[in-house]
């Protein structure tokens, strides 16, 4: 019997195992881990895995394996996890999706190998101790998640809570602690639950000592978290304004003739037509996707005189993503920047423009670019892209009044401080422009809107999503998705337009939530659980 198998002998120390056994348990740690932890986030979307895909493998730490093997089975099965995951990737760098897949894996090795240094001392400790030590492998969990998001430039790609962008009800408590407030509730969960088990198990005959109230405790802060996401969503997402009516192009313009000077009359063609066609549908402002113009609007004269006319005869306000080329001599080093600009039917291209903070290395320019000048040839644009600096929103006019634009470019929408504090600088809704056709018809459109979900709720902003071939639509400020351009077989792989009234709830209006006036504290405050946790270990020796 299993629950024979976790008791140990009379001198303490685990029983050994002989035979295909000993490896059974390796294997299958492998093999569910990875499995589990996959089917938790997009495409798969079988949120629910979230609960238990840390349970194997803290049930197999409880029975001491060795370091060695530990780190082994943990490392293998989320460098597995991760190649899944991103293997979207490849399509841009091979060597960087294999690097990058190897990296995450490690970040998810070392705290398992903390559980797996922890967990067996705490066989015959008393709950209270158990709960101090769980609590601070959570806190782990989150210090390593938001050190992923600086760390060798950042990639906090898919975070715990990411796994729960369909599941709005759990969603709203980020809204004060951030996304890293779920993030801990879904690891305590698991980790209480595999400690429920392991005692169920070893003392199935030993009436109290099965007792595991870290469990219960764990559920009772899930349940918490549950029913306080319901009482604020329903107190305050029912009485709706609208904003205005926005449009969206879709072009679908394919990555290897986007920046194709023999392609470029083709690509504004569809950017025209497709504009046009929104007007009759009576937009107040129509949104372009990142970088989709192939001619620099700024530093190429000819690309804002077009976008322009295009604006005039649609007679609506335009924000549109196009690169900018600042440089004073043209026929000298450019002078790149990723950018969104406001272009007005009347008033034509604002002289302000948003510039892209948080640039993709490799893709966008070239870290310790001094080292390896060579290295620009493989940069799309050719060069090093300057970051901007600002994170003031753009003013847009629409439906009779000014609002606010957060613009956030590419994959900025991963990192939860750049739209924390470009909403501290008053933006009413976000606007999330991008790309995406480099990576393919995979899962990653819906891997990068499960983020823009995430700052939807911790903003309490709504959330405009515009991509050349991926997830466009948008999403209110509790997570809910209210539109999505899908084809007639529901497929976001595809060319064409459509218009959406976007509407807010007027309690939010003018106001901050409590993440975005305070910011990352709790991971501060996990990081205190994680020294409580290690200092109760040291002193309990």
């Amino acid at each position: 019997m299993i629950g024979e198998s976790l008791k140990l002998d009379e001198a303490g120390k685990q029983p050994s195992v002989t035979g295909g056994f000993r490896f059974a348990w390796p294997v299958a740690v492998c093999v569910l881990t990875a499995l589990l932890t996959v089917i938790a986030f997009p495409p798969f979307n079988v949120a629910e895995a979230a609960y238990v895909f840390a349970v194997p493998a803290l049930l197999w730490f409880w029975r001491g394996p060795s370091f060695r093997q530990a780190l082994l089975v943990l490392f293998t099965s989320h460098f597995i996890v991760w190649l899944i995951l991103i293997y979207w990737l490849r399509h841009v760098t091979y060597p960087g999706f294999v690097f990058a897949s190897a990296l995450l894996g490690l970040y998810a090795s070392v705290w398992y190998l903390a559980a797996w240094r922890w967990l067996p001392a705490l066989r015959d400790r008393e709950w209270r101790h158990r709960l101090v030590v769980l609590a601070g492998l959570a806190g782990l969990w989150v210090v390593l998640e938001w050190i992923r998001s600086f760390f060798l430039s950042g990639f906090p790609w898919l975070t715990l809570a990411a796994s729960q962008w369909e599941r709005p009800l759990l969603l709203q408590v980020a809204a004060w602690t951030g996304a890293y407030g779920l993030s801990f509730v879904f690891i305590f969960f698991n980790l209480a639950l595999a400690s429920y088990f392991y005692r169920m198990m070893r003392f199935y005959r030993q009436g109290w000592r099965r007792l595991a109230p870290e469990f219960y405790i764990a559920l009772g802060l899930l349940l918490a978290v549950g029913f306080g996401s319901y009482r604020a969503s329903i107190a305050h997402g029912q009485d709706r304004e609208a904003m205005f009516r926005t449009g969206i192009v879709h072009p679908d313009i394919p990555q290897d003739i986007k920046w194709d000077r023999a392609h470029a009359a083709e690509i504004l063609g569809i950017l025209e037509r497709e504009t046009l066609l929104l007007t009759g549908l009576e937009p107040d402002l129509i949104v372009w996707p990142e970088a989709v113009i192939p001619i620099p609007l700024v530093g190429r004269p000819f690309s804002g005189f077009w976008v322009e006319g295009v604006a005039r005869e649609a007679g609506v306000p335009l924000l549109v993503g196009s690169m900018a080329d600042e440089s004073d001599d043209p026929s000298g080093d450019s002078d790149w920047r990723n950018a969104a600009f406001l272009v007005d039917p009347e008033e034509g291209v604002a002289p302000a423009f948003y510039s892209k903070r948080k640039l993709v290395p490799f893709g966008e320019y070239i870290p310790f670019h001094s080292l390896w000048p060579w290295m620009s040839r493989i940069v799309p644009i050719g060069g090093n892209i300057r970051p901007g600096e600002s994170d003031a929103p753009l003013i847009v006019q629409a439906n009779g009044r000014e609002w606010a634009a957060g613009v956030l470019i590419c994959y900025e929408d991963v990192f939860p401080a750049l739209a924390r504090r470009t909403v501290r600088e008053g933006a009413d809704f976000l606007a999330v422009i991008s790309n995406n056709a480099w990576y393919g018809k995979e899962g990653m459109p819906a891997q990068h809107a499960a983020h823009s979900v995430l700052r939807a709720v911790e903003n309490r902003r709504p959330v405009i999503r515009s991509t050349n071939r991926g997830w466009s639509g948008w999403i209110d400020e509790y997570g809910n998705v209210r539109e999505v351009m899908l084809d007639r077989d529901g497929s976001v792989f595809y060319r064409g337009g459509t218009a959406f009234l976007l509407h807010h709830d007027p309690h939010w209006a003018n106001r901050k939530s409590f993440y975005t006036r305070y910011g990352d504290w709790f991971v501060a405050a996990s990081a205190v659980l994680l020294l409580l946790a290690l200092a109760r270990e040291r002193f309990s020796r």
